[in-house]
């Protein structure tokens, strides 16, 4: 499956050095019906940006918009490029990382590692008054990943919940679509 993620990379490539990534469907619809990016400059990463980003850097591209569900992108926070929950489910370890640098307490910080999905997470850092903090870490850790492994590709990031509305985004996410369509 890397190899066709790769290949579609290859094939799209070839047509623009501006690119959007999607974890799944989350992200596909996301920047299809609300940002009108069009399929032929989307492609479906899965499991596997981090060959993604490989073969992009490899074939010249230059720009990333990635957008997808905090499920999936919060590995990315992590420094985890294979994201399957079989082999990478450090969610919440990341989560509570990244609360813990915004000024989250011990107590919240075990209730998050009970939470089984991200959104219910989001949830208590929202009522806790922490959201923008942690996504803002969340965010700039992703950054700073996908900076390393991407090389020289200017990469921007959009955060969703599992609904698709947005939780974050890097400063110039939106100012990259101007290059996409």
């Amino acid at each position: 499956v890397a190899e066709t993620v790769r290949a579609e990379v290859r094939v799209k490539a070839a047509e623009s050095n501006v690119l959007v990534f999607v974890p799944g469907n989350t992200g596909a619809s996301f920047v299809r019906q609300e940002l009108l990016i069009p399929e032929a400059k989307t492609v479906i990463v899965s499991n596997y940006p981090g060959d993604a980003l490989d073969e992009a850097r490899e074939a010249g591209v230059r720009k990333i918009l990635l957008a997808g569900s905090l499920g999936k992108m919060v590995k990315l926070a992590g420094g985890v490029f294979y994201t399957h929950s079989r082999d990478a489910d450090v969610r919440m370890d990341i989560m509570i990382r990244c609360a813990l640098r915004a000024g989250a307490s011990m107590k919240l910080l075990r209730r998050i590692e009970d939470c089984v999905t991200t959104d219910a997470a989001l949830d208590l850092l929202e009522q806790d008054g922490l959201l923008d903090a942690v996504s803002e870490e969340l965010l700039n850790r992703a950054q700073s990943y996908i900076s390393r492994r991407a090389e020289e590709i200017e990469t921007e990031l959009i955060l969703l919940r599992n609904s698709g509305d947005v939780i974050a985004f890097t400063e110039n996410a939106f100012s990259i679509l101007g290059t996409v369509v």
